[in-house]
């Protein structure tokens, strides 16, 4: 259990001070894969394990520019851990196997500046534009390698090394290099008919970005959503939204190919508010199709579908 964000401001000048808190990725992931009939390969084990969790910390400042019109800056540390454990047992059709594990560690620090414009022209519509952009300062990546093999040369991994026959090893890789985040663009818009409804839409564009990685390509996700006040103190919210695959798409003459899926969702939530708390239930489904490699080293390409259902429940508190 991972509190995900604080926040607190006060009056500072013509404007407002703020400090707050953030947790925007936090995964814990553990995945127990079986695939059979691949081309030249009879069984495939896969083991993963990962733990992937990043923090922001900063300050803001905010003030207004007239009595419409709203400017803010965001100047958040950045921080990541990441450790990743894969076990892999393949067997191939020839009876030869070959068997690998992998820990990955990365550890890196940054900064994430934003820059924010809200323009109200009125009491029933508000729009929103926000500048992000991530810069990684320092990281540093440690990974062990391991594998056993029967496959003389033809297929070895790079870290094996021939013992009598076999290629067996463990190796140990550092690297410096570093993400590259793409700059992100929201605009936003909110619109008021009545006081018990409330309609939001909104545009992120993500620059494309040369990548130590992989190259990340620009994309466009859009979301809609729709507030209602069932009462004073009830919330029925609802929305659609896209989640489009920033890598390539995948090409068959090439190999260790990142997937490639784009995602459609709806999500749905109800709360209930007094003055000082709140309280939600709800939950978040979406999926989509696209394709993505298995096997590393191998050109075939599989057809993947994806598919998730978030259940969540929130509470928040102001003083």
């Amino acid at each position: 259990l991972i509190p995900n964000f604080f926040g607190m401001t006060n009056h500072l000048g013509e404007g407002y001070f703020g400090f707050s808190y953030a947790v925007p990725d936090s995964i814990i992931e553990n995945q127990d894969s079986r695939f059979t009939n691949l081309t030249g390969i009879s069984d495939y084990l896969v083991n993963v394990d990962i733990y992937d969790n990043t923090t922001l910390i900063g300050a803001s400042y905010a003030t207004a520019l007239s009595d419409t019109l709203n400017f803010g800056v965001t100047l958040y540390l950045h921080t990541r851990e990441k450790k990743l454990t894969t076990n892999q047992w393949i067997q191939r059709t020839d009876n030869r196997f070959e068997w690998s594990n992998v820990y990955n560690e990365n550890e890196e620090t940054g900064y994430l500046p934003i820059l924010g414009l809200l323009w109200s022209p009125d009491d029933t519509m508000s729009v929103g534009l926000t500048l992000r952009k991530t810069f990684i300062k320092t990281s540093k990546t440690s990974i062990q390698r391991t594998c056993v093999s029967d496959l003389n040369l033809v297929g070895q991994a790079a870290e094996c090394q021939t013992v009598v026959g076999f290629q067996t090893g463990p190796a140990f890789l550092e690297s410096p290099a570093k993400r590259r985040f793409p700059t992100q663009l929201t605009l936003g818009l909110a619109y008021f008919p009545t006081n018990k409804l409330l309609y939001s839409a909104d545009l992120n564009y993500y620059e494309a970005v040369s990548d130590p990685f992989f190259d990340k390509e620009a994309i466009l996700n859009i979301a809609f959503g729709v507030e209602y006040y069932v009462s004073k103190t009830w919330i029925l919210r609802g929305g659609v939204f896209t989640n489009n695959a920033n890598t390539p798409d995948i090409k068959v003459t090439e190999v260790n190919q990142p997937e490639h899926t784009d995602l459609r969702g709806v999500s749905v939530s109800l709360s209930q508010f007094t003055k000082s708390s709140s309280f939600t239930v709800g939950f978040v489904s979406a999926s989509g199709s696209g394709q993505s490699q298995v096997v590393a080293g191998v050109t075939e390409i599989q057809d993947q579908e994806q598919e998730s259902i978030t259940l969540y429940l929130s509470s928040s508190t102001k003083f």
